[in-house]
């Protein structure tokens, strides 16, 4: 007689039969997914893990399999670094409310300690524990790891950037260079445009550059590729005022987009000083041209002279062209002393001492200076009664002079009025500094002086006076003390 048909042993061989090639089938399906994969049994253990979940959390398989959800979760840390709690771990918050989880990155303290940034993704499934079959609960591992520690660096870079570009005592800028937007800008660039830095960052660079919009665009077309980095260009302050800038610009990469990163210095003071100095250089080769000029009609004067004093004796008092000889010889002369005061303006003469009156020095330079200085100013000299015999440099004392009439009519503009005055003193026998007689030279003009605070920086070699006829004229003085017969000067 037959078996007779059981159809519940049936049913359960067949469902046991059918198991194991599903079971062989789901390993191999864990295994070819690229993430890590544990399944998580209803009761929260480890059913099984695929190879890269092994390697994630640096655990055997047998190791993890005694593990459960709670025991993972002590390992687990949130992305500020504080302990996550049991409840917002994702395999156990799915299992708890069936609602799946996606997206969550968790820190793991794994097998070696060390930290390991996971994506979590975990959701309800049907797992084989039993044969009422539970439901357990899927989870799926990314690492991040890599991508984690570059966001970090990356923010620390960002940081670090912005931490220098706001403390940074250059004015900085970060420009779109497609548009011209000033995208940022530091407190430096506050401190020198005079907009505050909220009003600079809706503001255009061409609000600021005085060029033309095309010339500004190309320029910025030319630093985002590079081909040029340095730049002089006028920019406007929020006070009207357009100074000299020195633009340093390159492109960088911030937040996701292209922009020009420019440096910028104020350049407008250097750029003066080298106007004054490429000035002063004109006039250095002026004054040795006419130095050189100086020096060879010199030499001509020399043979003029000469010639001239010889015809002059041989002449005798008597003869009918003596008076047009004289003449000649006086014009010689006085060209001749024209040709030194040239040379000595050249620096090409020494400095020789000698007995002279600085009255007629100043007498006999009274015409150089009028032309010097203008019909717009006056030149009043008041010479002492008696001669005023010094020993001194004769081209010294006249050049000084000069540099005074030059510097009075510069700070009279509006004309004026300069007074060269001598006197002889007696000088002060009590004094210890006491050598004997001595005459002091006066220059005073009426031109703008200096404003109180650096009129109080001063050293006492000059004093300034208000005049009772112009009260809105300041006197200049400057004086010069000359002894007999060495000369001492205080300027």
């Amino acid at each position: 007689m037959g078996d007779h048909f059981d159809p519940e042993r049936d049913s359960a061989e067949t469902a046991r039969d059918a198991s194991e090639p599903a079971e062989l089938s789901l390993d191999a399906i864990l295994e070819s997914v690229p993430g890590g994969v544990i399944r998580f049994s209803a009761s929260g253990r480890v059913v099984d893990v695929n190879s890269e979940a092994i390697r994630i959390l640096r655990l055997s398989r047998n190791e993890l399999r005694q593990r459960s959800i709670a025991d993972l979760a002590r390992l687990a840390v949130r992305e500020d670094g504080s302990v996550c709690p049991l409840d917002e771990f994702p395999p156990h918050s799915c299992l708890a409310t069936g609602e799946p989880s996606y997206g969550d990155t968790i820190g793991l303290r794994v097998g070696d300690r060390s930290l390991v940034w996971v994506v979590f993704g975990a959701a309800l499934a049907p797992v084989l524990d039993g044969p009422d079959h539970q439901a357990g609960v899927i989870s799926t591992l990314v690492e991040v790891t890599r991508l984690k520690r570059a966001d970090a660096a990356l923010r620390l870079s960002e940081q670090r950037f912005r931490s220098m570009f706001e403390r940074h005592d250059s004015v900085m800028m970060l420009i779109d260079y497609t548009t011209g937007a000033i995208v940022d800008a530091n407190a430096a660039a506050e401190r020198f445009y005079g907009w505050p830095q909220e009003k600079m960052r809706t503001m255009f660079i061409t609000d600021i550059n005085q060029l033309p919009n095309s010339e500004v665009n190309s320029n910025m077309s030319r630093a985002a590729q590079e081909r040029k980095s340095y730049f002089i260009f006028p920019h406007r302050l929020a006070n009207g005022e357009v100074r000299q800038v020195e633009v340093h610009s390159s492109p960088v990469d911030y937040e996701e987009k292209r922009l020009l990163f420019s440096i910028i210095h104020d350049v407008s003071d250097r750029e003066r000083l080298e106007d004054e100095l490429r000035q002063s250089q004109k006039h250095e080769a002026i004054g040795q041209l006419s130095g050189g000029v100086a020096h060879a009609f010199n030499n001509t004067l020399t043979i003029i002279n000469g010639c001239g004093e010889q015809l002059i004796d041989e002449a005798g008092p008597d003869h009918p062209w003596r008076e047009t000889l004289e003449e000649i010889f006086t014009a010689g002369s006085r060209a001749a002393e024209l040709t030194r005061q040239l040379m000595s303006f050249s620096r090409k003469e020494l400095i020789q001492p000698e007995i002279l009156d600085l009255n007629q020095l100043i007498t006999n330079l009274e015409i150089m200076l009028l032309r010097l200085i203008g019909e717009h100013v006056e030149i009043v000299v008041e010479s002492d009664e008696l001669p005023c015999p010094i020993k001194a440099d004769a081209r010294s004392i006249e050049q000084a002079l000069i540099n005074l009439i030059l510097n009075a009519r510069d700070a009279m503009p509006n004309g004026g009025r300069v007074e060269i005055k001598t006197q002889l003193e007696a000088g002060h026998p009590w004094s210890p500094s006491f050598i004997g007689p001595r005459v002091l030279l006066t220059v005073t003009d009426t031109g703008s002086g200096m404003n109180e605070r650096r009129e109080r920086g001063r050293s006492n070699r000059s004093s300034r006076r208000k005049s009772a006829k112009r009260p809105d004229w300041v006197w200049r003085r400057y004086t010069a003390l000359f002894s007999k017969p060495a000369v001492r000067s205080v300027w």
